[in-house]
Formats: C-alpha cells, structure tokens, sequence
C-alpha cells in the first residue's frame, strides 16, 4: 500500500513538472514574436523616414527646378518690337525664323477666326519647355495670320510684365478709347493711335495687338469688291436677234420671204423677217433654247446664259424644191402632151450663234 502511495504521488509530481515547463516555453516563444514584431516596426519606421527624406529631397529638387524654368521663360519674353515685327511680318516664314531663332516653338493651328475677325487663322507658340507641357506654360503666344496683315494674342508671363507693356503703349501716345469702340471685344483696356489699336486684359495677362486701321480699309474693299461681284451675279443677260435680208434670192432682192417667230424657251421673243432685229433681257440664267418654225420645220440653238453675257444670234431661211407628187400635162411641139411633176418651194428656218464681236458688227449694220 506504502509503495502504491509513493508512485502515485510521483506521477502528481512529474505532471506538475511538465506543465510549469510548458508555461514557461510558451512565454519565451511570446518574448520572442514579440522582438521580432518590434524590429519589424523599427525597419518600416527607419524605412518611412528615408523614403520621406528622399520625397522632400526630390520636391525640394523639382521646386528648384521650376524656379530656375519659370526664370529662364520671364527671360524669353517678348518686347514691344518684337510684337510689332509680328504684326507687320509679310511671310510665315520670317515669323517661323524669327521665333524660332528665340527658341519659340508652335504647338497647335486652328482654322476659326479670331472673334468678330473671321478673316484671321490661329497659330500657337510658346518657348521650348522640357518642365513645362503647352497647355501650362506661362508664356504664350497666339499668331493670328490675316490676308492682309498679323493679329498678336500674347499671354505673358506676370502682371507686373503686362503693366510694362501697357506703360510702353502710353509713353508712345496711345490714348485710351471706349470699350464699346474697341475691336477686341474682351480687352478690360483699349488703346489706340492713328494706326495700331492694343486691347489689354489684366484677368489673364492678354496684351493684344492689331492694326485697326488697315482691317477698316480692306473691310471697306472687300465690301465694294462683294458688291460687285454680288451685282455681276445678279446683272441680266443681253440677246440679240436679227436677220439679214439675203439678196442671193429673187424672194430675199425683193423682201418676199417667209417670215417666222423666234421664240426662247417657248416664248416668242420676236417675228424674224428680211432685215429685221430685236434686243431681249434674260433675267434667269442657266441653259435656254432659241427656237423657230416654219410649218413643222424647225431650227434651234443651245445657250448657257450667264451673268452679264452678250449674246447674238443670226436667223435666215433656206429654201429647197420639193415634189408635191402632183403632175401637170405640158403641151409638146408636137402636139403631144407630157406629164410633169409639179414642184414647190419650200423654206425652213436657220439659227446660228454667231461670235461676239461678228454679232455686233452685222448687228449695228441693220437699219
């Protein structure tokens, strides 16, 4: 029984032993994930500070970099002169030149007109910028190339730049007009000479430039050229019928001739006969027919009547001998009779369109 006990209470034992060991394992495994958790931190921490580091660095980097950019562009801006050999440049070439020569670049072309100046068509420019996109930079300029002269649309760098401009505008005598005057339509300010007008806009740094003075002179020509051209589109047609009398024929020496009426487009025009002629308005250009008959014998002429145009057409006759499928008994010397076919005369109309200067000349013969 003695000896029952004793195992029995070294089994106790040895189960106590086990479980005060496995607590204890089980806190140095604790200890250890929990260093290792800690140095992991300290890692991403150490790791967070350089890539910070690093970021502030390239900021700093990128910030100079735009500072030294925008430097170079205030730099690059153009003068005075500059937009005023713009303005007056003759050749797309000399102005491609010259702002290239300024490391200028263009960036885009556009077919629409320059607000109420449709007669111009845009040309982008900006200078060259490897830090700076087109649509960013703050230097740029809008060429606007007319027919006859150069519009200027330039967005400078800053105000204080823009306020120097306007300032060189004053001094040069430029006096400042009523809005409601001005051609830029958007100018905050309008300046003008007896020459150039110069519209300025301090809400986005526009300083614009064109010469007033030559748009009003060639609108005013483009307008009487229009007028013209609008009343040689709309100015009748002249044509000019006559005949001659043909002195060929015993019926033409004598004036016996059929007469006919001559018609266009089915509309009787005048009565043709031996020296006879008439002078009628077409208002309505296109093609038209000139016609006439002479019982179901017909002639006809085509004519493309066109603004302005002076037309003659010359009408006769021409006569040919005709079987009437009739005979006639023609008494011989013999006594004897013959049958003989009976003839006729018969007339058909002609019409020619004849030169202009050969029209006129046997025209103004008839009297």
């Amino acid at each position: 029984m003695k000896r029952v006990i004793i195992t029995g209470m070294l089994i106790l034992f040895s189960i106590s032993f086990c479980g005060a060991q496995s607590i204890q394992e089980q806190k140095r495994l604790q200890e250890q994930q929990q260093k290792i958790i800690e140095e992991q931190k300290k890692r991403e921490a150490e790791a967070a500070a350089v890539k910070k580091k690093q970021e502030e660095l390239a900021k700093k980097q990128a910030d100079e970099a735009e500072i030294k950019e925008r430097k170079r562009l205030s730099g690059m801006q153009l003068t005075l002169d500059d937009i005023f050999y713009l303005i007056n440049a003759e050749y797309v070439s000399s102005i491609n030149t010259f702002l290239t020569s300024r490391e200028w670049e263009t960036f885009g072309r556009e077919l629409d007109g320059y607000e109420n100046l449709p007669e111009y068509k845009a040309s982008y420019w900006n200078p060259k910028s490897s830090l700076f996109g087109a649509a960013f930079l703050p230097n740029i300029l809008v060429l606007h190339l007319g027919s006859f002269d150069n519009l200027v649309e330039y967005y400078v760098y800053d105000k204080d730049y823009l306020r120097r401009l306007e300032n060189e505008i004053k001094a040069k005598g430029y006096q400042e007009i009523p809005r409601e005057r001005s051609i830029f339509i958007g100018a905050e300010k309008t300046y003008r000479n007896d020459q150039y007008e110069v519209g300025v806009s301090y809400s986005d740094n526009s300083f614009s430039v064109l010469n007033y003075k030559d748009i009003e002179f060639y609108r005013a020509e483009y307008a009487r050229l229009e007028k013209e051209a609008f009343e040689r589109a709309n100015q009748p047609a002249t044509l000019h019928l006559y005949r001659i009398r043909n002195r060929s024929t015993l019926g033409g020496l004598i004036g016996l001739v059929p007469r006919y009426d001559v018609l266009l487009d089915n509309v009787v025009v005048g009565n043709s006969n031996a020296n006879w002629k008439t002078t009628t308005t077409v208002t309505n250009m296109g093609p038209k027919t000139v016609s006439a008959t002479i019982d179901g014998r017909s002639a006809e002429v085509q004519i493309n009547f066109e603004p302005g145009g002076v037309y003659y057409v010359r009408s006769d006759i021409s006569s040919f001998r005709n079987d009437t499928g009739k005979t006639r008994d023609i008494k011989q010397k013999d006594g004897t009779t013959k049958k003989e076919p009976i003839m006729e005369i018969l007339y058909t109309p002609t019409l020619q369109l004849v030169d202009k200067s050969v029209g006129e000349r046997e025209y103004d013969a008839i009297k």
